[in-house]
């Protein structure tokens, strides 16, 4: 068990042995909270994911490493330096066609690779009902990439589409910081991940 931003968090198994968590009144969340799995697997039924509906708000669940950094006052996430990365939690996704990830970037100075702009630099991991084996999408691969051109000295909104497939329960989106490629000073904020059911 673990305290999240929101509630009390319990990491555990729901039907058909598949990870899930529950808040403090036994609601299933949309994501995997932090924390030691508890019990053993148990019947029941759980909600399908809703299709087109944004499960992570925002940053305050991210895991920042190496040359990335959260402000919660300002709720951003912003590239440094040197290489890093953000990692949403795991987001259950329930064998939808495909999982989205959209967010606000910004940057001022132009990046290696992308003068005279800079770029968003994502991607995706995809996992089995445990929370743990990787799985593989419909398009035969257990993780994907993406960048996209941001232009200088304003927000931008980048969308970015993955297929998934039924055997893939959870995806975690990563935001990434490279900066001899892609990413220069860029920050993100507002991010919406959602589920496109078949």
């Amino acid at each position: 068990a673990t305290t999240d931003a929101d509630s009390f968090c319990i990491n555990g198994y729901g039907p058909s042995g598949e990870m899930m968590s529950i808040d403090v009144i036994g609601n299933p969340k949309s994501y995997l909270c932090s924390g030691a799995l508890a019990g053993s697997p148990v019947g029941g039924s759980v909600p399908m994911v809703p299709s087109n509906t944004n499960l992570v708000s925002d940053f305050s669940r991210w895991e920042v490493a190496g040359g990335m950094s959260y402000n919660a006052s300002t709720g951003q996430v912003c590239t440094g330096t040197t290489s890093g990365s953000a990692k949403s939690p795991l987001v259950r996704v329930d064998g939808s066609t495909s999982a989205r990830l959209t967010l606000e970037a910004y940057a001022t100075q132009p990046s290696p690779s992308q003068t005279p702009n800079s770029a968003g630099y994502y991607s995706s991991s995809y996992f089995q009902a445990d929370g743990v084996t990787p799985a593989t999408n419909t398009g035969g691969y257990t993780g994907n990439g993406n960048a996209q051109t941001l232009p200088l000295s304003s927000w931008r909104t980048h969308s970015w589409s993955t297929a998934t497939g039924a055997t893939v329960k959870y995806v975690r989106f990563i935001l990434n910081s490279a900066p001899t490629t892609y990413t220069s000073n860029n920050c993100y904020r507002n991010p919406q991940i959602a589920a496109v059911m078949p």
